[in-house]
């Protein structure tokens, strides 16, 4: 039986151009991580104030404002802080050329894009069935 060679194809390795690249990669991760927190940072500031303009007599409003506010904080907090931490262990990686963190950085850049997959996904759906109810609504106005 034989045994593959522990040297494969798929072992890269990575000079100075292909550094400078995922260098910039990170730096970027890092910065559009940094500005989408800032920004979740305003948002929550300005739920807070529209929860705190509406009275006891929207109760159904100041709910749905609160569950979605919530909602969006904790994705967006699970995305950028991931993304953060991505950027954060690839850039130390290729400076300390430690393999270890690289991978780990990469595997959270995975993970990061796995979920922003999947959140695309479950949008598309709901925009689908939004649009078929919206379409069901409008061909049922038709027939009275």
């Amino acid at each position: 039986m034989e045994q593959t060679p522990t040297n494969s194809i798929f072992e890269l390795e990575i000079n100075e151009e292909g550094k400078s690249q995922l260098r910039g990669i990170a730096q970027w991760g890092y910065v559009n991580a940094l500005v989408s927190i800032i920004s979740l940072g305003i948002s929550i500031v300005t739920s807070v104030m529209l929860v705190s303009r509406l009275g006891e007599n929207d109760t159904s409003l100041l709910a749905s404002t609160v569950i979605s506010t919530l909602l969006i904080v904790i994705v967006s907090l699970l995305l950028n802080l991931t993304l953060m931490a991505a950027a954060n262990n690839i850039k130390k990686g290729l400076a300390g050329s430690d393999q270890g963190t690289f991978n780990v950085g990469l595997g959270k850049l995975t993970t990061y894009f796995r979920i922003l997959g999947i959140l695309t996904i479950i949008g598309l759906v709901i925009l689908f069935l939004a649009i078929v109810i919206g379409l069901l609504a409008g061909a049922s106005q038709g027939f009275k």
